[in-house]
């Protein structure tokens, strides 16, 4: 094998030795790297001698070095044709062909020959001095492949312990002298595999690192680690209740909501209190006990309740056991802050890769903690769902396995983008969902909203999508009547079989039970709508924006729709085409553009819609659209009929 990584050289069996010129390892590394193995003379030799005026005499001079090479180890290292170099299968190796090759590493002994792969940077030492784009093209790689490095040995050195995870974690420190997430991986196995002693020792090198040459102190989170880690090492007082160890929660009998769900379970535990008042801890531990309440209402997945998160010792999940099996495990901790105030950290785990996954912190002062208690624990919980469902998704994404949160969360991204094929293969996904758990309500909701979709999609005169979408949605409220879902849907079909008033009635009722919720605005204000309720609508929509802005289509469609009524056709026209597929709105699209007088624009929606719904019929229309006010119901078919529609 020719080794580029480290100290260059040639490792061929038997003991054989001899080398290459400099040059030709900088050559293998750029067919490696950047040509896909096979690169023409004339672009190989400008770059590897960017500043000489004839660089492919310098090349023919270097490949009879390499023939000599090959000739005196009886092996091939490149093949060459009077315009183009190339290497296959018969070629020796490089560690970097090597290296790229390797996906994942599950073992000790997959961890110990990446080791031995990546013996240090990309052609460390190179004693060939380069052109300006040649040293920059080789810092770009050595930082890339140092990363990609990090990426493959520090899971599977958590993974594996012992003294070979020991060993990778040293060997990565050196590699990423301030990285915190090695740090942290490092410091665990220290205090797992030696002793706390130990991993403070560490800790003090790596803090001492940071100050001296970059001025900077640890991340918040390897603080927090450190502080576990000792407070872990300390003899428990005898007058101290009794907590649960790590290994004895992970062995006690699983939930039954856990034993029979797929969804991910989450543990939330007890803050860890360093400096600050009784008060202060009371009012983090309530805190906490609020954010884990708050998880709870959004029902995406299961959350362990706060006696058994607190009958667990919070610095024993650090040292490899999980409590009650949980998929992630929420750590948190109160710490002091400038002008008296104090910090609620919290850091979020996966249990399966050990990763942090998240790590911020919430800072208040205890006076306006009353004041501002419910809105701070909604917007961590909101934090922390997200990150959960990117880390699912990225999970099976990896492993192909959709468990029944993700169908859900599957269903949910296609439905992003209004269409009917993606509506299709949303249901498909919810199905999925619901069959591995029935009572999953989210699910249940999402499945009844594509019923809908579709029907509205379709402009269908028929009524049996909107009644299963209503009988899912009536489902899932018998399941779970406090829940905004089932009304929000219930409210959603209500409105499409023309039931005006019942519609607003149940969506009003769903924005009260949750008045922050983006999706469950834009319905409210879908439904003021054809109720003529125009400027309310307005203000609900743009109250939906604010906790949305990225604004998914459905936002630009409700909004559109509202800024048409209020004859501001120019935006409606604008706001329309901002959406990412705007073609299910065609229709709109050609209307606005005739009123603000762009014939072409409207053209050339009318047709699309022709071709996507040719037997559409504005008679037919007038049956289907749930608006109370005549007078905009005519207005509408009028300028759909200017549009060239009929």
């Amino acid at each position: 094998m020719l080794r580029l990584f480290g100290a260059y050289h040639a490792d061929l069996p038997g003991g054989r030795s001899a080398d290459l010129p400099d040059k030709a390892y900088l050559l293998l590394a750029l067919m490696d790297l950047e040509f896909g193995s096979s690169s023409g003379r004339l672009l190989l030799a400008s770059r590897l001698w960017e500043q000489v005026p004839n660089p492919t005499a310098n090349l023919r001079a270097l490949l009879p070095q390499v023939r000599r090479f090959e000739e005196a180890l009886a092996c091939r290292v490149l093949h060459t044709s009077a315009s183009r170099l190339w290497r296959d299968q018969a070629c020796v190796r490089t560690d970097i062909g090597v290296f790229l090759s390797t996906r994942r590493v599950e073992s000790a002994d997959g961890l110990v020959d990446l080791l031995g792969l990546y013996r240090g940077d990309l052609l460390a030492g190179l004693r060939q001095s380069n052109g300006p784009v040649l040293s920059e093209w080789l810092s770009l790689q050595r930082a890339a492949l140092r990363q990609r490095f990090i990426r493959l040995a520090l899971p599977a050195a958590a993974a594996v312990g012992g003294l070979v995870g020991l060993e990778a974690l040293r060997r990565l420190a050196q590699e990423a002298p301030y990285e915190d997430r090695v740090e942290q991986e490092l410091l665990v196995l220290l205090a797992r595999e030696h002793s706390a002693a130990a991993a403070a020792e560490e800790y003090g090198a790596f803090e001492a690192r940071l100050r001296s040459e970059l001025g900077v102190a640890p991340a918040l989170e390897t603080q927090s680690l450190v502080s576990m880690l000792r407070l872990a090492a300390r003899p428990s007082p005898a007058s101290a209740p009794a907590a649960v160890p790590a290994r004895a929660a992970a062995s006690a009998p699983a939930p039954a909501m856990a034993l029979r769900s797929q969804l991910p379970t989450l543990l939330l535990l007890p803050p860890v209190v360093h400096g600050g008042t009784p008060t202060q801890g009371d009012l983090a531990s309530a805190f906490v006990d609020d954010i884990t309440y708050s998880l709870c209402r959004m029902k995406s997945f299961a959350v362990f309740a706060p006696f058994s998160a607190r009958r667990v010792v919070p610095s024993a999940t650090i040292t490899g056991e999980v409590p009650y099996e949980a998929d992630y495990v929420l750590s948190t901790r109160l710490l002091p802050d400038r002008d008296s105030g104090v910090r609620l950290g919290f850091g979020l785990t996966r249990s399966c890769t050990r990763q942090v996954i998240v790590g911020d912190h919430v800072r208040f002062a205890e006076a306006d903690l009353p004041r501002r208690f419910g809105e701070i624990s909604a917007l961590v919980a909101r934090v922390l769902a997200g990150e959960i469902e990117r880390s699912e998704l990225s999970s099976y994404r990896t492993r192909g396995e959709p468990s029944a949160y993700v169908n859900f969360l599957l269903g949910q991204e296609l439905l992003r983008s209004v269409e009917l094929d993606t509506v299709r293969r949303a249901r498909r996904h919810l199905r999925q969902a619901i069959e591995v758990q029935p009572d999953f309500v989210p699910a249940i909701c999402m499945l009844s909203r594509t019923h809908a979709l579709e029907w509205l999609l379709l402009g269908r005169i028929d009524d049996a999508q909107l009644k299963e979408a209503r009988r899912l949605a009536s489902t899932a409220i018998e399941i779970d009547p406090l829940d905004a879902g089932g009304y929000r849907e219930l409210g959603n079909a209500d409105l499409y079989m023309q039931d005006l008033d019942a519609s607003l009635e149940r969506l009003q009722y769903a924005t009260s039970r949750a008045p922050h919720h983006a999706d469950v605005l834009l319905d409210c204000a879908d439904s003021l709508l054809p109720n003529s309720r125009y400027e309310q609508a307005r203000r609900t929509v743009e109250q939906a924006l604010a906790l949305n802005p990225a604004a998914p289509d459905e936002y630009l469609w409700v909004s559109a729709t509202v800024q048409f009524f209020l004859h501001d056709y120019r935006t409606a026209l604008a706001t329309a085409l901002r959406m990412t597929n705007p073609d299910p709105f065609g229709r709109f699209i050609a209307v606005c553009a005739t009123l603000t007088g762009d014939r072409k624009l409207a053209a050339r929606y009318r047709q699309r819609m022709q071709e996507r719904q040719p037997d559409f019929r504005i008679a037919d229309w007038r049956k289907l659209v749930p608006l109370k006010d005549e007078h905009d119901k005519r207005f509408f078919e009028d300028a759909m009929r200017k549009a060239g529609f009929h």
